[in-house]
């Protein structure tokens, strides 16, 4: 079940990952008339593949009755957090990422953390294989997305359009991809819609 719930996260945030990195300038000038709020978007991209492992291993300590450690690796979350933004934010060069960047390095460490304890009391055998088949998937999809995003801009179509179809594009080559790899079923989906 550990499992099943990791690949159901995986599954949802390494495309949404994908597509905050790939078209993070497009996606803020389409959402707010400011593609400047890319800047920060592209490095916090990431947070999504972050935040969502530490949600399901916070979640899968609690489910073994051990809450108490997914609160302590939260509590190190945040100073590290605070930490890393003070820190990277007053690089001149970073700025702003720097707060992206703190935040995701912050709860990657968080993640593994809950990862490596979670594995200790349960034994579970993490299936770094399909963790792999689905990445490898994600990258193709963002392949296509850059590809198709470029193809329609140069059609002298408007970005916004380009950005909305791009989205669509690689949604459909993500899902059929996973459908052909069989990472994706009708109980994966059920699974996801609850």
């Amino acid at each position: 079940r550990i499992n099943y719930a990791f690949r159901a996260g995986m599954i949802i945030s390494f495309p949404c990952a994908a597509g905050l990195y790939i078209l993070a300038f497009q996606i803020c000038d389409l959402l707010y008339g400011m593609p400047e709020a890319g800047i920060p978007l592209e490095p916090m991209a990431f947070s999504c593949i972050a935040l969502a492992a530490f949600q399901l291993s916070s979640a899968g300590l609690q489910g073994i009755g051990r809450p108490e450690i997914a609160m302590r690796h939260l509590i190190i979350t945040g100073i590290l957090k605070v930490i890393f933004n003070y820190t990277l934010t007053s690089v001149p060069m970073l700025n702003i990422k720097g707060a992206a960047i703190g935040t995701v390095i912050a709860f990657t460490i968080g993640s593994l953390l809950n990862i490596i304890y979670l594995q200790r009391l349960t034994g579970v055998k993490y299936e770094t294989g399909r963790a792999l088949k689905i990445a490898i998937v994600t990258v193709l999809m963002a392949i296509a997305v850059k590809i198709s995003y470029g193809a329609i801009v140069g059609m002298d179509i408007s970005s916004h359009i380009a950005t909305a179809g791009a989205i669509l594009i690689g949604v459909a080559v993500y899902g059929i991809l996973l459908f052909i790899t069989k990472e994706l079923d009708l109980n994966m989906l059920k699974m996801i819609r609850s």
